[in-house]
């Protein structure tokens, strides 16, 4: 410690001596009156809330300056993840496929212009409410999401509302809804037609509605009244009046469904079937000559490809590489077993 220190020291133990010395000389300090206290403490008081209420205002006054910028930064974000003008809308559901296409098919959306149609081709889907067209020479096969075939003859316009809605304004179309689906309806100007699981065609002709059937039950619809027409059936239903004839389920009349149909693949089929279903697509049954070779033919497994051949030829080389022989007649397909000593017979 030096000289200085000791000094400064000294200097300041007599200085605390001389206040303690005037403090007893002084005497207690009377206690301030109780009015001027409150009065002090309420002073007090009131200017704590004011510096309390100013802090808080003046938080919130930072915490609404934050949001308003967040906001801002979300209102100018927006715009830039929205596309500029109308954007491209979203494609409708697709309700068929198209099995096969001959001449110029196309399709167009709805409410879209002349030159916003497409040409249709296989494999193409086409969508919900899109207008089928075919020209002079078109036609076209269409597979429905539920398993229905829809065939379009040339000339005609129609278009799938659903899967199980057609409507057909011009021209004519074919249904074979198969075993499995039931309901589906073919809307025109002049009634609907509504299936009971069948084949059938349905013609517009100026102003006429024609319906054939070929298998199953069609129940035409006119003022909220059913007219059932049934296999081999032709109903002609105008404006005034419906008349009823009769129609085959086989020959020329159902050419043109023929001539569309996709063609049959019987690689790893089994012969009964491939027959039934080449029987189908012409209207003709098939019978064996007894209960037993309608067995053996359910087992009899076909391979090899058939494309490009007639459905005679189809069925003749089926039936030919299985050891086994038929005939055509009358719309029926017979299938018997060889005969040892038979002549080969010429196809009709």
């Amino acid at each position: 410690m030096t000289d200085r220190d000791r000094r400064d020291r000294s200097s300041a133990g007599k200085d605390e001596a001389e206040l303690a010395s005037l403090l007893r000389i002084a005497g207690t300090r009377p206690g301030a009156p109780v009015e001027r206290s409150a009065r002090v403490r309420h002073a007090v008081h009131r200017h704590w809330r004011a510096d309390v209420r100013g802090r808080t205002v003046r938080r919130r006054w930072m915490a609404a300056v934050a949001l308003a910028g967040t906001a801002a930064l979300v209102l100018i974000a927006i715009p830039l993840m929205l596309p500029t003008g109308q954007g491209t809308p979203v494609a409708a559901a697709v309700v068929a496929t198209v099995d096969r296409v001959e001449g110029l098919v196309e399709a167009l959306a709805d409410r879209a212009g002349p030159g916003d149609a497409r040409t249709l081709v296989s494999d193409a889907p086409v969508h919900a409410d899109e207008w089928v067209t075919t020209g002079a020479t078109g036609r076209a096969a269409l597979r429905v999401t539920n398993g229905a075939s829809v065939r379009l003859d040339v000339g005609s316009r129609a278009r799938l509302s659903t899967a199980m809605v057609i409507e057909l304004t011009e021209g004519a179309l074919y249904v074979d809804t198969g075993s499995e689906v039931t309901g589906l309806e073919v809307r025109t100007p002049l009634g609907t037609a509504r299936d009971v699981g069948t084949q059938f065609e349905i013609r517009m002709h100026e102003s006429a509605l024609r319906v054939r059937v070929r298998t199953g039950v069609v129940e035409v619809w006119r003022d909220d009244r059913p007219i059932t027409a049934h296999p081999g059936t032709e109903l002609t239903v105008t404006d005034h009046d419906v008349v009823s004839g009769t129609v085959s389920s086989f020959g020329p009349e159902w050419g043109w469904v023929v001539g569309i149909a996709p063609e049959i693949q019987i690689d790893g089929r089994p012969l009964a079937a491939s027959l039934e279903a080449i029987s189908r697509e012409h209207g003709w049954r098939v019978r064996y000559a007894d209960a037993a070779l309608a067995v053996e033919a359910a087992a009899i497994v076909l391979h090899g490809s058939v494309a490009g051949l007639a459905p005679l030829e189809v069925v003749s080389v089926a039936v030919t590489t299985s050891g086994l022989e038929h005939r055509l007649q009358d719309g029926e397909i017979v299938v018997s077993r060889v005969r040892p000593d038979a002549a080969p017979e010429e196809e009709p």
